[in-house]
């Protein structure tokens, strides 16, 4: 077989293995790639995050792994060098025994070679892919199936952060809709078991006591809590003499109470509209 012909039966062998895969993620596109290349793969997101990785197998580094794996992110320095490039980084060796995740530390491994290939879909830069392997530098045919594995990981990205927005829409739109079939003073409960709330998204409330300090019935707050309840906005469950349990599972409950018309102290303005 010569160079040509293994590099199509590479490709080939990288759709196979998308298109057959039950579930695609970075990670085993990474694991994938780290087994056809013997190389050590990072798959970085903008902000420097890991969005997969597979480290080659018998290299054993202590720094990389606190740095890396354990953050879940490369330094912030090896991130800005690689935005930097707008093209290709091939073979880019190592310096000495120089570790190209810390500066002015040693690395217990020496020959290292890095190639990143910039993660970029509709001209927007979305990452870099990021190979390393030891003593063999990167062939063309090594370089071409990055370049042909960086312009997947891009598209999937674009997918992904499609799908997120869908996402997004659809609980934003459900909060709207219970918050809609609320009354005034069911609004009202709801922002006042909120406020109760604090920054958690959960806690055990106690609703008599809500009603006391709001001037709302116990029974409008029960019914308000069930409305959104229903529309898979909140958890309740009564936890008997001890209070309600209260759980947000949709998190943009809190935004969009904020960005409405406040109920929150109608009471009082009309108290003070009574008595003057």
């Amino acid at each position: 077989m010569n160079i040509l012909e293994e590099l199509l039966f590479k490709i080939r062998k990288f759709g196979y293995f998308l298109n057959t895969s039950k579930s695609i993620d970075f990670f085993t596109i990474a694991a994938f790639l780290s087994e056809m290349l013997e190389s050590s793969i990072y798959i970085v997101s903008k902000n420097g995050s890991l969005s997969g990785y597979a480290i080659l197998s018998g290299f054993e580094c202590q720094a990389r792994d606190e740095l890396i794996i354990k953050a879940n992110r490369i330094p912030e320095h090896l991130n800005s060098k690689m935005l930097l490039s707008s093209e290709p980084v091939i073979n880019q060796p190592q310096k000495g025994s120089d570790c190209i995740f810390l500066n002015g530390v040693s690395c217990v491994y020496c020959n290292k070679f890095y190639t990143w290939i910039p993660v970029i879909s509709h001209t927007e830069r979305l990452g870099t892919l990021l190979a390393s392997r030891f003593v063999k530098e990167f062939s063309t045919e090594d370089i071409i199936i990055l370049e042909h594995a960086s312009a997947v990981i891009g598209m999937e990205k674009i997918r992904l952060s499609s799908k997120e927005r869908e996402e997004a829409i659809r609980k934003r739109t459900t909060v709207q809709v219970a918050l809609a079939s609320l009354s005034l003073s069911e609004r009202e409960a709801v922002e006042s078991v909120m406020s109760e709330l604090g920054d958690q998204n959960e806690g055990v409330l106690v609703t008599s006591k809500i009603a006391k300090n709001s001037g709302i019935t116990r029974s409008v707050i029960v019914n308000a809590l069930k409305k959104i309840e229903s529309a898979g906005v909140i958890d309740v469950h009564s936890l008997g003499m001890r209070g309600t349990y209260i759980k947000v599972v949709n998190n943009f409950l809190r935004e969009e109470l904020n960005s409405g018309v406040k109920h929150t102290h109608i009471r009082e303005i009309l108290k003070k509209n009574l008595l003057s």
